[in-house]
């Protein structure tokens, strides 16, 4: 493999280098395009859409989100299907959506939120040793909120110190996953968004520059699962049918923790530099299902046996 990581990191880099770095080898190195997305991504991508108009537009009327998000979701069907992209239609079910949104619009710590950055693109240097390691990337969700209105839900909530909590939100469609304590201080992702927020440089004014530098050190950051506010069809009998979970999962990137940030991101970054990209997505179940560059690795590996 003599092609060379030549792009800035992204913060999902890490998540798909660790489900499969061959995969990730095709994908973001070669760059070829995937022969298949998912209803699962591109109505993730819809609902994002979905959530900026709300806030934006105060439109907290669910049906009306949800009529938004379906219109917006065909529309990214259809693009896809017109770029030559296979698209398997069903293995969604639009309710859940529909739950989503409602559930979405129905906390009063959303509706009355002050969004103070979405869907921005930062950029960032780190150099934990002799290699300089640039990173860009996007974030979805920074909202100050009334801690009074966050109490119920979230009790520890009742010693905050302050009237205002500052959040930064990853909002997540996929299944509930890694969202215990020791899942969220380990999560590259939100240890990538935090060192952003306090050392990078923000397009805050959407002109494709990243120029504003914010020097913002979040209260907490949190894994937004929306799927929370979908109703169990069978709830468990010690819970209520409408209840999965809070939604948001917690954690706190303090200023101690961002000055070890760089060492922690680096040997990652330094496999992906020096072209570590063995076949791991057979051993994680994910050739089979999920793989978008199945045929490419097969074509590859029969090549090198032959």
């Amino acid at each position: 493999m003599n092609a060379r990581f030549g792009r800035e990191f992204h913060q999902s880099d890490f998540e798909k280098f660790k489900l499969c770095p061959r995969m990730f080898y095709y994908r973001e190195v070669l760059g070829i395009d995937p022969e298949r997305t998912s209803e699962i991504a591109l109505a993730g991508s819809a609902i994002h859409t979905a959530i900026v108009k709300a806030h934006t537009d105060k439109v907290w009327e669910a049906e009306t989100l949800f009529a938004f998000w379906q219109e917006d979701f065909e529309r990214r069907v259809a693009e896809a299907l017109s770029a030559g992209t296979e698209v398997r239609r069903g293995t969604i079910d639009p309710q859940d959506y529909r739950h989503m949104l409602a559930g979405y619009a129905a906390q009063p710590w959303n509706r009355e939120a002050k969004v103070l950055l979405a869907e921005r693109e930062f950029f960032f240097e780190i150099k934990p040793s002799s290699t300089l390691y640039q990173f860009a990337g996007r974030v979805d969700q920074v909202i100050q909120v009334p801690t009074q209105l966050l109490v119920a839900d979230f009790p520890a909530f009742h010693d905050f110190p302050r009237p205002e909590v500052v959040i930064h939100r990853d909002i997540k469609t996929g299944q509930r996953r890694g969202v215990s304590p020791f899942e969220l201080l380990l999560n590259d992702q939100l240890s990538i968004y935090a060192y952003a927020f306090k050392y990078g440089n923000f397009d805050v004014d959407g002109d494709g520059i990243c120029e504003a530098h914010l020097d913002l050190l979040p209260d907490f950051h949190g894994l937004y699962f929306l799927q929370d506010h979908i109703p169990y069809k069978r709830p468990p009998k010690d819970k209520p049918a409408s209840w999965r979970g809070p939604g948001m999962y917690l954690t706190q990137r303090p200023p101690e923790r961002l000055q070890r940030i760089p060492r922690e991101l680096m040997p990652i970054c330094a496999s992906i530099r020096r072209g570590d990209f063995p076949r791991e997505g057979a051993a994680r179940g994910i050739c089979e299902k999920y793989c978008s560059m199945r045929h490419h690795c097969e074509a590859d590996l029969l090549q090198e046996i032959a």
